[in-house]
């Protein structure tokens, strides 16, 4: 964790990871801002989203301080029972016009009603599918946890992330793949799921680049 001006990443290449809620539950999107000659971290931004009507049983209900989340600017409340998806996709038209933000990661479960909605409303976004299963998550989950460990990550501390982070459950196959259970956790891994595949996008684009140009130096390797 590390409290930092936001303003640094303005201008900084950075990917992201969307995991979008069905009705009632988290969205979460988490983007990761590359590392620079001048700074070398990764650095990295949430944003979480609520329905906020029901929001003080959800937070008996999950045993988590919903209110205290949102008042501190931590979590966003969508008017409404329900998610106001229309309001998460205008919040990320301004992430896209503040940030140099190459593209949006997502799950391919429940997309297509939301990119119904961004093309009734003329929105485009840097959308691009990702995998759930082991051949794409065992390699973000595999990256993400090497950048912890490592100290290559630097973090707000926003506790709504500590929470999915506490709650996350990883599974693996035979071949020792791994992935974020979601049906096995206890409480939402949203913005772990996010997180990961917001790094496993940016790092698979990173060694793209590295083969179509041999002399572009990273600063993480």
């Amino acid at each position: 964790e590390e409290k930092f001006d936001t303003d640094m990443l303005l201008g900084r290449r950075c990917w992201g990871g969307l995991d979008l809620s069905s009705v009632r539950d988290l969205t979460a999107l988490v983007l990761h801002f590359e590392p620079t000659e001048d700074d070398p971290y990764w650095r990295q931004l949430e944003w979480f989203w609520l329905p906020n009507d029901g929001l003080h049983h959800k937070a008996d209900q999950d045993h988590v301080p919903y209110i205290a989340w949102r008042d501190a600017g931590h979590l966003q409340t969508t008017e409404g029972k329900t998610i106001d998806k229309l309001a998460v996709a205008m919040q990320l038209v301004e992430i896209v016009g503040l940030y140099d933000l190459q593209e949006i990661s997502y799950d391919r479960w429940l997309i297509e009603e939301f990119k119904a909605l961004l093309d009734r409303e003329g929105i485009a976004l840097p959308l691009v599918p990702f995998g759930q299963g082991y051949k794409d998550m065992a390699p973000a989950v595999n990256e993400y946890e090497r950048l912890i460990v490592s100290q290559q990550l630097r973090h707000t501390g926003n506790p709504v992330m500590t929470w999915c982070a506490a709650n996350a459950v990883v599974v693996s196959d035979p071949a020792g793949n791994r992935k974020i259970a979601k049906d096995k956790s206890t409480g939402r891994v949203d913005g772990i799921v996010a997180a990961c595949m917001s790094i496993g996008r940016a790092k698979g684009k990173q060694e793209q680049y590295q083969i179509i140009d041999a002399d572009y130096e990273f600063m993480v390797i």
